[in-house]
């Protein structure tokens, strides 16, 4: 059902139905009913069925903390619903390499605590795979990046820099309100 319903509001958001905008607020108060930013993510062939199950979550934790203003789908899924022909907006990238890592991370010498990596200009995220512990909330960390949410210092939050200070057990969390307050200030104004 579930399913059957994210397909429904993709397709109406592809297609340029009209949407009902409602008065923003804080997303974690109001939940749109169509997605204004829809978002099309795909996975390369490294990934395995847990590996794509942990991003799927972080999407999906980003889905609902957004309130629904980006809603993030995955790629196949649309095209199995709908049979569309539609290339996806975000790229998921998986490497064993932490040399590979430092190098998209331009050799900085943070580079060696880097475990996820938004590279906007080839829209990708890069997660590293020596930490399947971590995954989903680097997942989340990179996504909040994409949305344009900076590092913040306040520790339990996904986009906290270091994610160590971070309860591992957000797992099973949704979006902390901090970093839901944070994309709210960012995204209030966009249409």
């Amino acid at each position: 059902m579930f399913l059957r319903r994210a397909c429904s509001i993709a397709l109406l958001g592809l297609l340029g139905c009209a949407k009902k905008q409602l008065p923003l607020q804080d997303p974690s108060q109001t939940q749109q009913t169509t997605c204004s930013h829809i978002i099309l993510y795909d996975f390369d062939s490294k990934f395995t069925e847990a590996q794509k199950a942990d991003v799927i979550a972080a999407a999906d934790a980003w889905t609902e903390g957004t309130g629904h203003r980006h809603c993030f789908f995955h790629n196949e899924s649309i095209k199995t619903a709908f049979f569309l022909k539609s290339e996806a907006a975000l790229h998921f990238r998986l490497t064993d390499s932490k040399k590979q890592m430092c190098a998209l991370e331009l050799n900085s010498p943070a580079c060696e605590k880097v475990v996820g990596l938004w590279a906007a200009d080839s829209r990708s995220i890069w997660l590293l795979d020596a930490y399947p512990e971590w995954r989903r909330l680097t997942a989340s960390h990179e996504i909040g990046h994409m949305l344009g949410l900076a590092h913040r210092e306040i520790p339990g939050t996904v986009m906290h820099a270091d994610i160590t200070d971070t309860n591992i057990e957000f797992a099973a969390q949704p979006v902390p309100l901090a970093d839901r307050e944070e994309y709210f200030r960012l995204w209030r104004n966009v249409k």
